[in-house]
């Protein structure tokens, strides 16, 4: 079914509905722009007629669009699809590289896609807001990268626990053929078993410490 509605660049005609724009409230625009000015203040020259929370907003949106693993391209197209914003690529490359200024609406759709709010993108980096988006970025990265890496180890892990059990069958065997026999097991191949059982022990202990890392 055909829907038409108003975008932010004029009235458009699709087969899907966009996503719900959610505009940040008042006092958090008022307290971004406030914690730009104190900074532009403070910040002679240039980058203070750049506009300091054009900066950081740009800086957090690359940090945040890696930390995703979106592309440029992934961005832009999740940007027109979601809210009908005009955007390729080169859209996005040229706001991240200062080359292009950010509207205020498109700022908080970016924010909205990244799943931050405008206040935390523009804020400056003494502020709690920042903080508290670094550890969430470094978390749920860590909490990704070991979920890899735990899956990557169980996978060899499997390998290496049959290859153990089929040592200690090939060996338990050998010891009951040699006690029919009434005869010694081989002294050096009883070490090299033994010497082979302390570092697959030691190996399964390291293994599993990493394994832990699927929990965070």
């Amino acid at each position: 079914m055909a829907v038409t509605y108003k975008s932010l660049y004029g009235w458009r005609v699709d087969d899907e509905p966009r996503r719900k724009i959610v505009w940040p409230a008042p006092e958090v625009v008022d307290r971004a722009f406030a914690s730009a000015e104190l900074t532009m203040i403070a910040t002679p020259g240039a980058e203070a007629e750049v506009g300091v929370w054009e900066r950081n907003f740009r800086e957090r949106m690359v940090r945040m669009r890696e930390a995703k693993g979106m592309t440029q391209t992934d961005l832009a197209r999740t940007l027109k699809t979601d809210f009908g914003l005009p955007f390729h690529q080169q859209t996005i490359q040229r706001i991240e590289s200062g080359e292009r200024p950010v509207r205020l609406n498109e700022a908080n759709l970016i924010a909205q896609t990244l799943h931050a709010d405008l206040f935390t993108m523009m804020s400056n980096a003494g502020s709690p807001e920042v903080v508290q988006l670094n550890l969430e970025l470094a978390g749920a990265r860590l909490a990704e990268r070991g979920l890899e890496i735990a899956e990557y180890l169980g996978e060899r892990m499997e390998v290496i626990d049959r290859l153990y059990q089929d040592v200690q069958d090939a060996w338990e065997a050998y010891e009951a053929t040699q006690e029919e026999l009434g005869e010694p097991v081989d002294k050096e191949l009883s070490a090299a078993v033994r010497r082979y059982e302390s570092r697959y022990e030691r190996a399964r202990a390291g293994w599993s410490s990493i394994m832990n890392l699927g929990d965070f």
